[in-house]
């Protein structure tokens, strides 16, 4: 297993490369196979286009169809933990993620629902575990969102040494995605790289789930309206529920990269919804996402 401090790029990257195309492999004798895969094919695009609980249905027909399959699971405690954020549901369907691939069978799934259990489990608190099974999802399967989550952990501890290395593999594994573009200017403008954050930014095509990350590089060069004006994008715009916007304004208000913000009276009212009863008291940051 990689290091935390100097993951092995070349492994990570032999891994993706390696590992096969994951689509439904439940195999039940009774599963309808063709039907469990378009009906999350179906889930995946209406997921994208931001009809959740349409989403959601779909997903579940599919784990109906084919109840031994960790594909619709996969995408179920995804659905729950990152839109809905309801991570009771979440942990029970990656949980079930977990005892249908114990074999080695859809190493992809299985290093999701890592993924997803280790965030939950640092945003709970409990940090040593979560970032263990983050860095049994980056060794299972990586993937770009698990490197930056594993960078992000150690930005939060403030060490370069350890951050900077999962930066630059999610940069290798997804070096043409925007989100990931946009990430890597985040860790430009933190190695004091203003204006080259700032040039790397402008150059990838905006989505609105960049918003997040655009407002720390804005805030970080000095432009605290545009930040303002972007994080409020993100809360009210791209996130859709107040049980995930509750925790995240809690991660924006510790989050280092915002850090120029945290007496502004702009920032405090945007982020009110931090003081909601039952939201952790200590979490890293949003853009862990």
């Amino acid at each position: 297993m990689p290091s935390r401090s100097s993951p092995n790029l070349r492994l990570l990257l032999s891994l993706a490369l390696a590992a096969a195309s994951c689509g439904c492999a439940g195999g039940g004798p009774d599963a309808d196979w063709d039907a469990c895969q378009q009906a999350v094919e179906r889930g995946a695009v209406l997921e994208r286009d931001g009809k959740y609980p349409a989403a959601e249905r779909e997903y579940l027909r599919a784990e109906a169809l084919d109840p031994q399959d960790p594909v619709p699971q996969r995408y179920l405690g995804e659905l729950y933990r990152h839109q809905f954020g309801d991570w009771d549901k979440a942990k029970m369907h990656f949980r079930r993620v977990l005892e249908l691939t114990g074999k080695g069978t859809d190493p992809l799934s299985r290093a999701v629902a890592l993924h997803g259990l280790g965030k939950m489990t640092v945003w709970e608190g409990r940090f040593e575990e979560g970032l263990k099974l983050m860095e049994q999802s980056a060794e299972t399967f990586p993937t770009a969102l698990c490197c930056r989550n594993l960078a992000i952990y150690w930005m939060a501890e403030e060490k370069p040494d350890h951050w900077k290395p999962w930066a630059d593999a999610a940069m290798a594994l997804e070096p043409e995605d925007p989100y990931n573009q946009v990430f890597w200017a985040v860790c430009l403008d933190l190695m004091g790289k203003c204006k080259e954050a700032q040039a790397t930014a402008a150059a990838a095509p905006f989505r609105l789930e960049q918003c997040y990350n655009r407002a720390c590089i804005k805030a970080m060069c000095g432009f605290p309206e545009e930040a303002l004006a972007l994080l409020k994008r993100h809360f009210y715009e791209f996130e859709t529920t107040d049980a995930v916007r509750m925790r995240e304004m809690k991660e924006a208000r510790s989050d280092v990269t915002l850090k120029s913000l945290f007496k502004d009276p702009r920032f405090l009212e945007l982020t009110r919804l931090a003081e909601a009863p039952g939201v952790p008291p200590v979490v890293p940051p949003a853009s862990m996402r």
